[in-house]
């Protein structure tokens, strides 16, 4: 049965977890040009390079959920089709 539904194509702001709060304030900081990436990582605890390492990873996911995307369906692979 195919759903006559279309998919949703707005995603909400994502909740923020209470233990992630902190860190994803230091990053902010750091990206607003707020606070240096130093002075984040010594208000986490963490060394500068570990700071930067995270934040990094961050941008790294936001820039992968920015790229386009082709629109559709992907393509079902020809040995699924044929069974």
């Amino acid at each position: 049965m195919v759903s006559s539904r279309k998919k949703a194509t707005y995603t909400p702001k994502p909740a923020v977890p209470a233990d992630l709060e902190q860190r994803y304030k230091a990053v902010l900081g750091v990206l607003n040009g707020m606070t240096t990436v130093s002075e984040a990582a010594r208000q986490l605890g963490l060394s500068r390079n570990r700071f930067q390492s995270l934040m990094h990873r961050g941008l790294a996911q936001m820039l992968e959920g920015l790229t386009p995307q082709p629109p559709g369906r992907p393509p079902i692979p020809e040995r699924e089709a044929a069974l």
